[in-house]
């Protein structure tokens, strides 16, 4: 209903409006989406048997929802298991919460800002959860659960969807497109806001 041009996000929406430039920004349901935000996450951890954290129903159906939970190939001792976060996503640290020694193979994720999922997670009988922006209470009700935490920070879990988009439209255009001429251009410049001193 109103733009305000003297702030970011309005001068941004009046220079693609000026040159003609359509967007559709994908958040929530990008996350959820089969092949989504939580479904590349889990891909990269290198989980199986992966399925829903949580369902939503719409009428008489179940929808895809926030949050995965899968099984680890083989059991690993929880700080390898962090190492192991760190090098496959793009982090140049996680923060670590050991709720004792078990370990871990039974792992929940939810890319982006997702500890209020931390009960659900124990609740379904994982062993470890992945997701970012965790807090400090968040945290020590994650402990009193049982539950390990590897906060891996909102962009290291959400920004690998962004190459996985790039590769899922490249080959809907090579399939759809009949000639048509269309550029995809991946971001790969995007660097977590954070700087870690």
């Amino acid at each position: 209903s109103h733009l305000r041009t003297d702030l970011p996000l309005g001068r941004r929406i009046q220079r693609l409006m000026q040159h003609g430039i359509a967007v559709f920004a994908a958040h929530t349901n990008l996350d959820s989406a089969v092949g989504g935000v939580n479904d590349v996450l889990a891909r990269l951890i290198g989980l199986s048997d992966v399925r829903m954290l949580e369902r939503s129903e719409e009428g008489e159906e179940s929808v895809p929802s926030l949050g995965r939970m899968g099984l680890m190939p083989d059991p690993m001792p929880i700080d390898e298991f962090a190492a192991h976060v760190k090098a496959v996503l793009p982090v140049n640290y996680v923060r670590l919460v050991k709720a004792d020694s078990h370990p871990v193979q039974r792992v929940a994720v939810c890319g982006g800002s997702a500890a209020d999922l931390i009960p659900k997670a124990a609740f379904l009988g994982a062993d470890t959860y992945v997701t970012g922006d965790v807090r400090y209470h968040d945290a020590q009700k994650a402990i009193e659960m049982g539950l390990h935490v590897i906060d891996a920070g909102h962009f290291g879990t959400e920004f690998p969807v962004v190459h996985a988009m790039h590769e899922l439209l490249a080959e809907e255009l090579r399939r759809v497109r009949h000639g048509a001429d269309v550029e995809l251009i991946e971001d790969t410049a995007a660097k977590d806001v954070f700087t870690i001193l």
